[in-house]
């Protein structure tokens, strides 16, 4: 009997093992139907109509907002209400490591050679263009903060908003630490430094700016001659305690030196 129950349990389990390998994998993401196929997916409404068809796929935030790639490698963004946020795009720009799960999602897209950016409302099911696509390129600095390029010229867009003209020659990324992420910034061979999450701009004056690491930290010092310094007030303070701490340490050291060592050669 045991024997008999066992060939037959073995014949249910094959027959379920080649039902699951043959049927396609089907994923639900509210009204966005993702099913999986040998080489691709096809992506359909809750109705069964599928818009896409064994297309590739780059799936953001666990699958909620879906970039589509088509044929004619161009990009579609579809949320998982199957709202097109944005269609037949040259690129989205990553949007992997900020698309946070709040309400309002700006988007930087290109499209015939320029850049733009898109607002989607997650809560309205809305696509608003923030700004058209009439530049020359963009700097991702998330959450929802983008440099915008226009003639030669880099500017900071922050939740929809230029907080800074169009007046850099060049920006880039120098650094960052758990709070701070720190731009670069130069006008005529003069530098200066954004921190993005706390809007902190020091204008390009010196003649150069980097990072200085201290634990898990990191704090901008500035450049001018040939001294390097903190500008900020509160670390230059914290630095030159610090510094302090360090000499009067050393202080001691030196008078105990006379005292320790002859105790030291005794012993040894």
């Amino acid at each position: 009997m045991k024997k008999f129950l066992a060939i037959i349990s073995l014949i249910i389990g094959i027959f379920f093992t080649a039902m699951s390998v043959n049927a396609d994998p089907v994923y639900f993401k509210d009204k966005l139907i993702i099913k999986g196929l040998e080489s691709g997916f096809d992506l359909c409404h809750e109705d069964e109509v599928c818009e896409y068809k064994n297309v590739d796929l780059e799936m953001f935030n666990n699958g909620t907002e879906v970039i589509v790639k088509k044929d004619d490698n161009k990009y579609d963004l579809i949320s998982k209400t199957f709202v097109t946020i944005v269609r037949d795009a040259d690129e989205i720009v990553n949007i992997k490591s900020h698309f946070s799960e709040g309400v309002i999602r700006d988007i930087g897209v290109k499209k015939n050679d320029k850049y733009g950016i898109v607002r989607y409302n997650r809560d309205e099911e809305t696509v608003e263009q923030l700004f058209p696509y009439e530049y020359d390129d963009l700097v991702l600095a998330p959450p929802n903060t983008f440099f915008l390029k226009k003639n030669d010229k880099w500017g900071l867009v922050q939740d929809g908003e230029v907080k800074i003209n169009f007046i850099y020659d060049n920006v880039e990324l120098m650094g960052y630490d758990k709070d701070h992420r720190y731009y670069k910034t130069e006008i005529a061979n003069l530098y200066g430094y954004i921190d993005v999450d706390t809007l902190d701009i020091n204008d390009a004056e010196y003649l150069d700016v980097k990072l200085k690491k201290k634990g898990d930290n990191v704090f901008p010092q500035v450049k001018e001659k040939v001294i390097w310094h903190y500008p900020n007030k509160d670390v230059k303070k914290g630095v030159a305690q610090e510094n302090r701490k360090k000499i009067k340490q050393g202080a001691i050291y030196a008078l105990c030196l006379p005292i320790i060592l002859p105790v030291l050669i005794v012993m040894f």
